[in-house]
């Protein structure tokens, strides 16, 4: 878009907003009718937080691994107080060592009965994981990455689909932890076929690399939950109040940090980070780029997931 049109853009709505409703002054404000909002939690259904089990081997009766079938190379374990947990005071340690002998490194929750992954509007799956700084395979400098990392869900028709990581691949040795996001859309649309509305079982797991040498590693899981569509910063870009809807409530705080040069990553955090958006991760100034993007999204719903 050519600048001097955003920049007539930018300070026409700027005026705009700063204009007060008429018969409204700074000594006669006045009744005024507004939107009236209404702000309520994400609904969501908890899968698994894995704060019920007891001491080993309890998990494993609800999580299959080497312990239940022998060809697997996968352990879980219920973490000790002294190791990592996203929501206290459990989570799930994920071992894998992978062999020839013990190709299959995932574990898996079978359920009693299928269950309805889309009644009230459920949307997505998100879980939880910290890596392993130590995700190193014997002898090689290569390691497994978290693109590697996926989910398999399976319908009672035994219709399954995996989809794996997509965020950044060093996120698996970062040691702290990610929020993983799924669509359940993305198992079932053509081609995949698997039936959200009746999922049988959930299964996590880091994908073989045969080219190495016993892939070892750990990684521990927390926190499994069922969301409707939400609002999920990552997935707004233009949007710098975090509502996931960009507006003139978004616009009024870019024009008070317009050509700011302290945004992160280049300087101290402030308020004026969120609005250094371009290019993703920001360059450390607030320009007509970030504001660029700003309007491609202008009065868009940024909701995840995004509507089909």
């Amino acid at each position: 878009m050519n600048r001097r049109i955003l920049l007539f853009v930018f300070v026409t709505l700027s005026v705009a907003i700063a204009t007060p409703a008429s018969g409204v002054t700074a000594q006669n404000p006045g009744p005024t009718e507004g939107a009236v909002w209404e702000f309520t939690r994400d609904p969501y259904v908890v899968i698994d937080d894995f704060n019920d089990y007891g001491p080993d081997p309890d998990m494993r009766g609800t999580w299959n691994d080497h312990f239940t079938y022998s060809t697997w190379g996968s352990y879980v374990y219920r973490s000790t107080e002294f190791e990592p947990n996203y929501r206290p005071p459990y989570a799930m340690k994920f071992e894998y060592y992978w062999q020839s002998t013990q190709p299959t490194t995932f574990t898996r929750r079978t359920f009693e009965q299928p269950l309805d992954w889309t009644k009230g509007g459920l949307a997505a799956l998100v879980l939880w994981f910290y890596g392993d700084a130590n995700n190193l395979s014997f002898g090689y400098s290569d390691r497994i990455t978290a693109t590697e990392m996926y989910v398999t869900l399976t319908d009672d028709q035994d219709n399954s689909w995996k989809e794996y990581y997509d965020g950044d691949a060093n996120d698996l040795i970062a040691k702290e932890w990610m929020e993983w996001n799924l669509s359940l859309r993305d198992f079932n649309e053509s081609p995949n076929s698997v039936d959200t509305g009746n999922i049988k079982s959930i299964a996590i797991g880091v994908n073989a690399i045969t080219s190495l040498s016993m892939p070892i590693g750990r990684v521990w899981f927390d926190d499994i939950r069922l969301y409707v569509r939400r609002c999920v910063p990552k997935y707004a870009p233009g949007d710098v109040t975090g509502d996931c809807f960009t507006d003139y409530e978004d616009l009024k705080h870019f024009a008070s940090c317009w050509l700011d040069i302290d945004a992160q990553p280049n300087g101290v955090p402030d308020e004026c980070d969120t609005c250094d958006i371009y290019p993703p991760g920001g360059d450390g100034e607030v320009n007509f780029e970030d504001y660029a993007v700003l309007m491609e999204s202008w009065l868009e719903d940024l909701m995840w997931p995004p509507e089909p």
